[in-house]
Protein backbone atom coordinates (compact mmCIF):
# COMPACT_ATOMS: atom_id res chain seq x y z
CA UNK A 1 0.00 0.00 0.00
CA UNK A 2 3.05 2.26 0.67
CA UNK A 3 5.61 1.36 -2.12
CA UNK A 4 3.00 0.17 -4.74
CA UNK A 5 3.02 -3.65 -6.59
CA UNK A 6 5.49 -2.40 -9.45
CA UNK A 7 7.85 -1.67 -6.76
CA UNK A 8 11.08 -3.83 -6.68
CA UNK A 9 11.22 -3.93 -2.86
CA UNK A 10 7.58 -5.48 -3.04
CA UNK A 11 8.31 -7.60 -5.50
CA UNK A 12 11.24 -8.82 -3.96
CA UNK A 13 9.56 -9.00 -0.41
CA UNK A 14 6.59 -10.93 -2.04
CA UNK A 15 8.67 -13.42 -4.02
CA UNK A 16 10.44 -14.16 -1.16
CA UNK A 17 7.81 -14.74 0.89
CA UNK A 18 5.91 -17.28 -1.87
CA UNK A 19 8.76 -19.00 -1.71
CA UNK A 20 8.70 -19.48 2.03
CA UNK A 21 5.37 -20.63 2.10
CA UNK A 22 5.22 -22.64 -0.95
CA UNK A 23 1.68 -21.37 -1.86
CA UNK A 24 2.41 -21.88 -5.77
CA UNK A 25 1.98 -18.21 -6.46
CA UNK A 26 4.37 -17.33 -9.87
CA UNK A 27 7.43 -15.11 -9.43
CA UNK A 28 7.08 -11.53 -9.80
CA UNK A 29 9.74 -9.88 -12.32
CA UNK A 30 11.92 -7.36 -11.24
CA UNK A 31 13.24 -5.75 -14.10
CA UNK A 32 11.51 -2.56 -15.42
CA UNK A 33 10.69 -4.04 -18.53
CA UNK A 34 9.31 -6.87 -18.35
CA UNK A 35 6.92 -5.29 -15.37
CA UNK A 36 5.34 -3.15 -18.03
CA UNK A 37 4.57 -6.18 -20.21
CA UNK A 38 2.71 -7.59 -17.66
CA UNK A 39 0.12 -5.22 -19.06
CA UNK A 40 0.48 -5.98 -22.80
CA UNK A 41 -2.07 -8.20 -24.33
CA UNK A 42 -2.37 -9.48 -27.42
CA UNK A 43 -5.32 -9.07 -29.81
CA UNK A 44 -6.82 -11.84 -32.25
CA UNK A 45 -10.26 -11.43 -34.09
CA UNK A 46 -11.06 -14.77 -36.23
CA UNK A 47 -8.18 -16.62 -35.09
CA UNK A 48 -5.38 -14.32 -36.77
CA UNK A 49 -3.17 -12.07 -34.41
CA UNK A 50 -4.41 -8.38 -35.89
CA UNK A 51 -2.30 -6.09 -32.73
CA UNK A 52 -1.67 -5.14 -29.62
CA UNK A 53 -3.95 -3.86 -26.34
CA UNK A 54 -2.91 -2.75 -23.16
CA UNK A 55 -4.77 -2.79 -19.23
CA UNK A 56 -5.69 1.15 -18.48
CA UNK A 57 -6.10 1.72 -15.34
CA UNK A 58 -10.07 2.67 -14.67
CA UNK A 59 -10.75 1.98 -18.00
CA UNK A 60 -9.89 -1.40 -19.43
CA UNK A 61 -8.07 -3.41 -22.27
CA UNK A 62 -7.98 -0.08 -24.67
CA UNK A 63 -6.61 -0.95 -28.56
CA UNK A 64 -7.29 0.46 -32.14
CA UNK A 65 -10.20 0.27 -33.43
CA UNK A 66 -8.65 -1.09 -37.10
CA UNK A 67 -6.98 -3.94 -35.27
CA UNK A 68 -10.75 -6.09 -35.06
CA UNK A 69 -14.17 -5.92 -36.66
CA UNK A 70 -17.35 -5.80 -34.71
CA UNK A 71 -18.64 -9.88 -36.67
CA UNK A 72 -15.33 -10.93 -36.06
CA UNK A 73 -14.72 -13.07 -32.47
CA UNK A 74 -12.11 -11.22 -30.53
CA UNK A 75 -9.60 -12.87 -27.67
CA UNK A 76 -7.07 -11.40 -25.83
CA UNK A 77 -4.62 -13.33 -24.32
CA UNK A 78 -0.89 -12.10 -22.54
CA UNK A 79 2.55 -13.79 -23.95
CA UNK A 80 3.45 -13.55 -20.52
CA UNK A 81 2.52 -15.18 -16.86
CA UNK A 82 -0.60 -17.51 -17.85
CA UNK A 83 -1.65 -18.03 -21.62
CA UNK A 84 -4.80 -18.61 -20.84
CA UNK A 85 -7.04 -16.80 -23.76
CA UNK A 86 -9.98 -14.74 -22.96
CA UNK A 87 -13.23 -13.84 -24.81
CA UNK A 88 -13.28 -9.83 -25.77
CA UNK A 89 -16.18 -7.67 -25.14
CA UNK A 90 -16.43 -4.35 -27.11
CA UNK A 91 -17.61 -1.98 -24.31
CA UNK A 92 -16.79 1.27 -26.98
CA UNK A 93 -15.87 1.59 -30.21
CA UNK A 94 -15.32 4.78 -32.29
CA UNK A 95 -13.73 3.87 -36.11
CA UNK A 96 -13.41 7.69 -36.51
CA UNK A 97 -11.00 8.17 -33.47
CA UNK A 98 -9.65 4.21 -33.53
CA UNK A 99 -10.06 3.36 -30.88
CA UNK A 100 -11.55 1.00 -28.58
CA UNK A 101 -12.26 -0.33 -24.52
CA UNK A 102 -12.58 -4.39 -24.56
CA UNK A 103 -13.86 -6.56 -21.51
CA UNK A 104 -12.49 -10.00 -20.92
CA UNK A 105 -15.43 -12.18 -20.76
CA UNK A 106 -15.87 -14.18 -17.41
CA UNK A 107 -13.22 -12.25 -15.23
CA UNK A 108 -12.46 -8.77 -13.89
CA UNK A 109 -10.07 -6.66 -15.12
CA UNK A 110 -9.00 -5.17 -11.77
CA UNK A 111 -6.85 -8.47 -11.13
CA UNK A 112 -4.53 -7.81 -14.01
CA UNK A 113 -1.39 -5.34 -14.02
CA UNK A 114 -2.36 -1.84 -15.12
CA UNK A 115 -0.70 1.14 -16.63
CA UNK A 116 -2.08 4.33 -15.27
CA UNK A 117 -3.11 6.97 -17.86
CA UNK A 118 -0.86 10.46 -17.94
CA UNK A 119 -2.15 13.47 -16.46
CA UNK A 120 -0.77 16.17 -19.32
CA UNK A 121 0.16 15.63 -22.85
CA UNK A 122 3.42 14.85 -23.88
CA UNK A 123 5.47 17.45 -25.22
CA UNK A 124 7.53 17.89 -28.98
CA UNK A 125 11.26 16.63 -28.01
CA UNK A 126 9.95 14.52 -24.72
CA UNK A 127 11.22 11.05 -24.73
CA UNK A 128 8.99 8.43 -25.10
CA UNK A 129 8.54 4.33 -25.01
CA UNK A 130 6.36 2.43 -27.47
CA UNK A 131 5.37 -0.57 -26.58
CA UNK A 132 3.84 -3.62 -28.47
CA UNK A 133 4.52 -6.97 -30.74
CA UNK A 134 4.85 -6.71 -34.09
CA UNK A 135 4.54 -8.90 -36.92
CA UNK A 136 7.66 -8.34 -38.53
CA UNK A 137 10.04 -8.91 -35.21
CA UNK A 138 8.18 -12.14 -34.08
CA UNK A 139 8.76 -12.54 -30.39
CA UNK A 140 7.27 -14.36 -26.85
CA UNK A 141 7.65 -10.29 -25.94
CA UNK A 142 6.56 -7.08 -26.85
CA UNK A 143 8.88 -5.06 -28.45
CA UNK A 144 9.76 -1.71 -26.80
CA UNK A 145 11.24 1.07 -28.74
CA UNK A 146 12.69 4.12 -27.59
CA UNK A 147 11.91 7.48 -29.54
CA UNK A 148 11.06 11.26 -29.50
CA UNK A 149 7.81 12.99 -30.04
CA UNK A 150 8.91 14.97 -33.25
CA UNK A 151 5.63 16.85 -34.00
CA UNK A 152 2.04 16.53 -33.73
CA UNK A 153 0.20 15.85 -36.73
CA UNK A 154 -4.04 15.92 -38.31
CA UNK A 155 -4.79 12.68 -38.90
CA UNK A 156 -8.65 12.29 -39.42
CA UNK A 157 -10.46 14.14 -36.44
CA UNK A 158 -7.86 14.32 -33.83
CA UNK A 159 -4.27 15.45 -33.89
CA UNK A 160 -1.68 12.73 -33.22
CA UNK A 161 1.64 12.49 -31.90
CA UNK A 162 4.63 11.76 -33.96
CA UNK A 163 7.28 9.54 -33.20
CA UNK A 164 11.09 9.96 -34.65
CA UNK A 165 11.85 5.92 -34.98
CA UNK A 166 9.66 3.09 -36.83
CA UNK A 167 6.42 1.40 -35.43
CA UNK A 168 5.76 -1.54 -37.02
CA UNK A 169 2.85 -3.30 -38.19
CA UNK A 170 1.28 -5.41 -34.96
CA UNK A 171 2.47 -2.93 -32.80
CA UNK A 172 -1.53 -0.33 -33.28
CA UNK A 173 -3.34 -0.13 -30.21
CA UNK A 174 0.10 -0.52 -28.10
CA UNK A 175 0.88 1.43 -25.59
CA UNK A 176 3.01 4.65 -25.62
CA UNK A 177 4.83 6.04 -22.36
CA UNK A 178 6.18 8.60 -20.76
CA UNK A 179 9.38 8.90 -18.87
CA UNK A 180 7.11 7.70 -15.68
CA UNK A 181 5.76 4.84 -17.40
CA UNK A 182 2.53 6.80 -18.05
CA UNK A 183 -0.04 6.28 -20.66
CA UNK A 184 0.59 8.90 -23.20
CA UNK A 185 -0.89 7.40 -26.41
CA UNK A 186 -2.04 4.58 -28.08
CA UNK A 187 0.02 3.55 -31.37
CA UNK A 188 -1.98 3.59 -34.49
CA UNK A 189 0.08 3.57 -37.41
CA UNK A 190 3.40 1.43 -38.47
CA UNK A 191 5.28 0.11 -41.13
CA UNK A 192 4.68 -3.25 -42.77
CA UNK A 193 8.30 -3.90 -43.10
CA UNK A 194 12.26 -2.29 -43.00
CA UNK A 195 11.97 -0.78 -46.71
CA UNK A 196 8.46 1.51 -45.66
CA UNK A 197 9.84 2.47 -42.47
CA UNK A 198 11.59 5.01 -43.94
CA UNK A 199 8.24 6.86 -44.09
CA UNK A 200 8.97 8.36 -40.65
CA UNK A 201 5.97 10.61 -40.31
CA UNK A 202 3.40 7.21 -40.30
CA UNK A 203 4.87 6.75 -37.10
CA UNK A 204 2.28 7.83 -35.06
CA UNK A 205 0.25 7.78 -31.55
CA UNK A 206 -3.52 8.57 -30.70
CA UNK A 207 -2.75 10.86 -27.93
CA UNK A 208 -4.60 8.67 -24.35
CA UNK A 209 -7.03 12.12 -23.63
CA UNK A 210 -9.07 11.13 -26.28
CA UNK A 211 -9.88 7.97 -24.72
CA UNK A 212 -12.14 9.75 -22.60
CA UNK A 213 -14.41 10.89 -25.54
CA UNK A 214 -15.62 6.78 -25.61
Amino acid sequence: MVKGQKSRVYRNLINKFNQLSRNGYPFLPLDDYKIINESIWMIESNGISNGTAFMLDGIGLVTCAHVFDLNEKIVAYKMTGSSEKYNAIVVSKISLLDLAILKLEGTDDKYFPTIKMARQDILVREKVLAVGFTQYFPSDEPQQYYGNVSSYTDIGLRPHIVIDRPLYVGMSGGVLLNSKDEAVGVIARGASDERSSRDVIGFSAIPIKFIKEL
